[in-house]
């Protein structure tokens, strides 16, 4: 499995989410265009490898992706009116992948661990042309996803 593969799995599984009109697979070039939102962009972090293996040459791999939800750019509407747009969504996310711990059942997934949420805040990307700041009101998910992979042992000598 590959990162582009979960990437994928990602942004077609929170475009399910009732409420979510665009979610990208690969991070948008330049300014977002607020009539897209609520959008999800998936960000790829941090890995930790288990060197215990697992037999017949696989291993555990456990990486980090911060799924950013914006929402709304912080200049337009009504004072607190972003923030409270943001609040469904963390309930509704967070259920939603909590209820899918293997993406769907994607391959060489043993576990999708929804780890936290930032709660609604901030957000900075280029801006949009009624937004020129690129100030967004969103959340931030922090997911685990634990993989299964094939391993290559080559012993030098």
């Amino acid at each position: 499995m590959s990162i582009a593969t979960v990437r994928a799995r990602l942004a077609s599984l929170q475009e399910s989410i009732t409420g979510i009109n665009k979610a990208y697979v690969q991070l948008p070039k330049g300014m977002l265009n607020s009539v897209d939102m609520p959008l999800f962009m998936n960000f790829v972090r941090n890995s930790e490898n288990d060197d215990t293996i697992l037999g017949s040459g696989t291993a555990r791999i456990t990486r980090t992706y911060l799924m950013w939800l914006m929402v709304k750019p912080v200049a337009e509407g009504e004072q607190g009116e972003g923030e409270s747009l943001v609040e469904p969504f963390i309930q509704n996310v967070s259920q939603f992948f909590i209820s899918r711990p293997t993406l769907g059942n994607l391959l060489g997934v043993e576990y999708a661990h929804l780890v936290s949420d930032s709660g609604p805040k901030k957000m900075v990307w280029p801006g949009t042309p009624s937004n020129p700041v690129g100030i967004f009101w969103g959340v931030e998910f922090r997911l685990d996803v634990v993989e299964v992979q094939h391993v290559d042992y080559v012993d030098y000598l």
